[in-house]
């Protein structure tokens, strides 16, 4: 029986792997050295706040967003903004 190199064999199950392990090196090896993580890249803000890079993006189209700058190609969201974004998000749905 032959199988592809990205995919189970039939009748076996998909191996369980953490989403995004490879996203998260930054952030692990910082918080080995003492250093807190002053920015997320992208894909660590859509994890940590659950939503997609396409949502944000047009958030960010539209005008809003949490505020993000460029680290050469990189976009980074800054910590700080980030839960400030969240915060005023939560308190919007909360006085509607």
């Amino acid at each position: 029986m032959s199988t592809c190199a990205f995919a189970a064999p039939v009748g076996a199950s998909a191996p369980s792997v953490e989403p995004n392990r490879h996203k998260r090196r930054r952030a692990e090896k910082a918080a080995k050295i003492g250093l807190p993580l002053q920015a997320y890249t992208v894909d660590e803000y859509c994890v940590v706040f659950r939503t997609t890079p396409s949502t944000l993006y047009r958030q960010w189209a539209a005008g809003g967003g949490p505020p993000r700058y460029k680290d050469g190609h990189n976009t980074r969201i800054p910590v700080s903004g980030a839960l400030e974004y969240q915060r005023r998000l939560i308190e919007r749905g909360a006085s509607s």
